[in-house]
């Protein structure tokens, strides 16, 4: 069944900036074209955001705590880590979680239809595991869970369609035939709602004697379900709060939000900003707004 409530709109690449999320910064003001549908009932709990944008390519991709599905329909893009190795990226693609930034593009014109996880979201749909996708992407055809003339079918559908809203509705249809039943950790799940409503702030051991379980379980299941340690984790919420933070109070200064959040001091914040972000809290200041609507849709989904 294709027809859904969708709620489409346009943005500007200026005001909110987009691609996986505004945690992506546009390198020039040329307009794309972005719009975001409405997540259908039975996918919201594992599903924040479904989107698909248009145009060309050349972008900043930051940690946000969560990951993707997604497609390539326009040119496949490259993508450049820390380590400086230019890799090209499969057309079909889950991506994982990120602890550093990582910069995408294409040669020509990119469209792409994406589905924002939850942080425990990939396990609904896939038996993979989670932790070998960090800092990483994996093509669905290598998970040998997705045939390849499954997706070939997909990608025929998705192209043969002239309106957006069913492109998008059959990339839901797609993911609608692989969701499974949730997995049962309740464990994990309050340790990953009590680091997002703690800003990040509390410790792996106060985690561990909050839940009731011993440090080490805590790491292992959590790794598990995640794709990241706890204390990592905190460490990407921690920073994106601080950011949201300076965007909502201009009138603090860095090393009042550094204490605020709990970093030692401003230079550790500092090295913090560098290590996730890839820059310096001054330059992130100009984001702040685009960074802090991300912030709120992944960080209240994954809460609720």
């Amino acid at each position: 069944m294709l027809e859904h409530n969708w709620v489409l709109g346009r943005r500007s690449p200026c005001r909110a900036c987009c691609l996986r999320g505004p945690e992506v910064h546009f390198s020039s003001c040329v307009m794309p074209e972005y719009f975001e549908a409405e997540v259908p009932e039975h996918l919201s709990s594992c599903v924040t955001k479904l989107w698909t944008y248009s145009g060309d390519l050349s972008e900043l991709i930051l940690p946000t705590g969560s990951l993707d599905i997604v497609l390539h329909l326009g040119g496949a893009p490259r993508s450049q880590g820390q380590s400086a190795v230019i890799r090209s990226e499969p057309r079909a693609l889950i991506a994982g979680q990120l602890t550093r930034p990582v910069r995408l593009w294409t040669a020509g014109p990119a469209e792409i239809i994406s589905a924002r996880l939850t942080p425990s979201g990939l396990t609904r749909f896939f038996d993979f595991s989670v932790p070998e996708l960090t800092n990483s992407s994996i093509g669905l055809i290598d998970t040998e869970i997705v045939s390849a003339s499954t997706l070939d079918r997909l990608f025929n559908q998705i192209e043969s369609e002239k309106q957006l809203k069913r492109r998008l509705a059959r990339f839901v249809v797609f993911l609608s035939d692989y969701l499974r039943p949730p997995p049962v950790d309740q464990r994990v799940n309050e340790a990953l709602c009590r680091i997002i409503r703690s800003s990040g702030t509390l410790s792996v051991q106060q985690l561990a004697n909050q839940i009731g379980i011993s440090e080490r379980t805590l790491q292992r299941r959590f790794l598990r379900e995640i794709g990241v340690r706890p204390k990592m984790y905190s460490r990407i919420v921690r920073l994106r709060h601080a950011v949201e933070m300076a965007s909502k109070r201009p009138d603090l200064s860095w090393a009042a939000i550094a204490m605020w959040f709990g970093y030692f001091d401003q230079p550790h914040f500092i090295r913090e900003c560098t290590e996730l972000y890839g820059a310096s809290p001054g330059s992130l200041q100009a984001l702040g707004s685009a960074i802090t609507d991300e912030l709120s849709t992944t960080l209240q989904s994954a809460a609720d």
